[in-house]
């Protein structure tokens, strides 16, 4: 069993929470702080972090777990690499899932260069968890372009890391090998009940889910860059009232 919180009465209605590479169920806080009215809130540390123990197979491992609790047929919502679960957790157990809501979740990868590229991109950063101090890792991991918006809030930023460094690196080597994008199959469709998020700060996201999804496929833009949760959670929690 998975590592969760709850937060709201049982009697509500339940909501799935996934965070993201390197994050813990405890990023999802305040967004939930915002819901927990009006739903009961699971939040789940994914294999290989936080309390949750490592394990190779992640969809099974999530699903597993929901079903232990009888969470489901019920909605999710994921962030990053906990967005690309849902997705194949929408896709493989269509039933189960409600609707989705995904917040800078990649869609996948379609060109062979592409793969390539991100293949040894993830082995270098693999690499690097296994060789180098984490404290190394973490802080070339939050120069990339992604997290621009983040950093600009020192004091979020900080609290963030402390987070992450109580993390364990050769688990998230692992993940990283093992669930790197360019493994992963592209999904040509999406399910009607998906929606993505992206902040407007968040240029490659933006770029991405405008030019590179269908056109029938809800996408909205909010406040905020990659790691809308954190930086925005009210208008993350507004856009899933809205939604749901």
């Amino acid at each position: 069993m998975l590592s969760y919180t709850i937060t709201g009465s049982l009697n509500l209605p339940p909501l799935i929470f996934l965070h993201g590479f390197l994050g813990g169920k405890e990023d999802w806080e305040e967004v939930i702080a915002e819901l927990k009215e009006d739903y009961c809130c699971y939040a789940f540390d994914l294999p290989g972090h936080g309390s949750s123990p490592f394990e190779e197979h992640l969809l099974e491992s999530l699903f597993l777990s929901f079903c232990s609790l009888k969470l489901l047929p019920c909605p999710v919502i994921g962030y990053s690499m906990g967005g690309r679960l849902a997705l194949f957790l929408k896709e493989y157990f269509t039933e189960q899932f409600k609707g989705i809501v995904l917040l800078g979740a990649h869609p996948g990868l379609n060109e062979a260069v592409e793969k390539k590229f991100r293949w040894h991109q993830d082995l270098n950063w693999s690499s690097m968890l296994e060789t180098q101090p984490f404290d190394a890792f973490l802080e070339a991991w939050y120069e990339q372009p992604l997290f621009v918006s983040l950093k600009k809030q020192p004091e979020l930023y900080n609290k963030i890391i402390e987070r992450r460094r109580k993390q364990n690196p050769l688990y998230l080597a692992s993940i990283l090998r093992n669930f790197s994008l360019s493994l992963q199959p592209v999904l040509k469709q999406f399910h009607p009940d998906t929606l993505f998020l992206y902040g407007e700060e968040d240029l490659k996201f933006a770029d991405l889910y405008q030019n590179h999804l269908p056109k029938t496929v809800k996408k909205e833009e909010i406040n905020g860059g990659h790691a809308l949760l954190l930086e925005n959670p009210k208008g993350v929690a507004k856009k899933i009232k809205e939604f749901l």
